[in-house]
């Protein structure tokens, strides 16, 4: 089996402000493993959806499994892991939120290329959802 990831950006208003919602939705190969799909690879309004969110500040990582294996979550911009490596052991069972990390603490990311989503350890065809969520440059 391929692995594969669906990419879905949408505006939504959150706090009475609005954001933008790029959902992940994933199947692993049968290695359990996603690799080698970056947010180039989405289109959003005839741009990709890089381009899209380039200048946007990342704010938060959301993981929804239905692999029934624990699993690594890693988003990467420029080879770094915007996460600070956070993302290990995400549930089977339970919504997870995560943010975005800066020499261990806590700090939101301005996105100035594409994201590469990446998954490990969730069994042969495991999926899940990851949900990213963008605010206007802060």
């Amino acid at each position: 089996m391929a692995a594969s990831i669906t990419q879905t950006l949408e505006p939504i208003f959150k706090r009475g402000k609005e954001i933008l919602k790029l959902t992940l939705e994933w199947t692993a190969h049968t290695d359990g493993a996603v690799a080698g799909i970056t947010t180039d690879n989405g289109t959003f309004c005839g741009e990709t959806i890089t381009k899209t969110l380039t200048g946007r500040s990342l704010k938060n990582m959301i993981t929804k499994p239905t692999s029934a294996t624990t699993y690594t979550a890693t988003m990467t911009m420029d080879g770094e892991d915007l996460f600070g490596g956070t993302g290990t052991l995400r549930s089977t069972s339970a919504t997870e939120s995560l943010a975005p990390l800066v020499g261990g603490v806590p700090e939101y990311r301005t996105i100035t290329g594409p994201l590469t989503p990446g998954i490990t350890g969730a069994g042969s065809g495991g999926t899940g959802t990851i949900i990213l969520e963008f605010g206007k440059g802060e």
